[in-house]
């Protein structure tokens, strides 16, 4: 148990609005509220690929206990996952880490310092707050739920 930051990718990435119509039925619903469930707290586009995760990717970023990090709670234990859509989760620190090679005898100070500094190098400018404008440096772009949901409406608007 502990506390995770984890990134969600929808495979395939077209089914990507699809979580996010069910996380915005969710919230309007007060599901979230639930002591088990888990927000996305992020919307994150690459801009650049990270390990074998390629630019262009939407990942929704969430935080919570380790234990209760699963497609189940993050979309609802009762909602049926878009047809043929999978859900990959992944330790953001395992995501940092793939281009890191340390020696087998590496002690736990090496590998927590490369790790920050990994995370730090991927993070670097970025708001996690909840604001309005995004975010980005050279790696990812990054919406609060609430902005990226409201980019999406005026998207769709614009094409009608």
């Amino acid at each position: 148990m502990g506390y995770q930051e984890s990134w969600v990718i929808a495979n395939p990435q077209r089914k990507f609005n699809k979580l996010l119509q069910i996380y915005d039925k969710l919230e309007k619903a007060g599901y979230y509220e639930d002591m088990f469930s888990i927000p996305p707290r992020s919307v994150i586009v690459l801009k650049q690929d990270i390990g074998d995760i390629p630019a262009g990717t939407k990942i929704f970023w969430v935080c919570g206990e380790r234990g209760f990090i699963n497609e189940k709670n993050i979309f609802d234990r009762t909602i049926s996952m878009p047809p043929f859509c999978f859900v990959e989760i992944i330790p953001v620190e395992s995501v940092f880490m793939t281009d890191v090679r340390l020696a087998p005898n590496s002690k736990y100070e090496e590998i927590a310092g490369t790790m920050r500094q990994k995370c730090e190098l991927y993070t670097d400018g970025i708001d996690f707050g909840d604001s309005a404008a995004p975010s980005e440096n050279a790696y990812l772009k990054r919406y609060s739920m609430s902005a990226y949901l409201s980019k999406i409406r005026s998207e769709k608007e614009n094409e009608r």
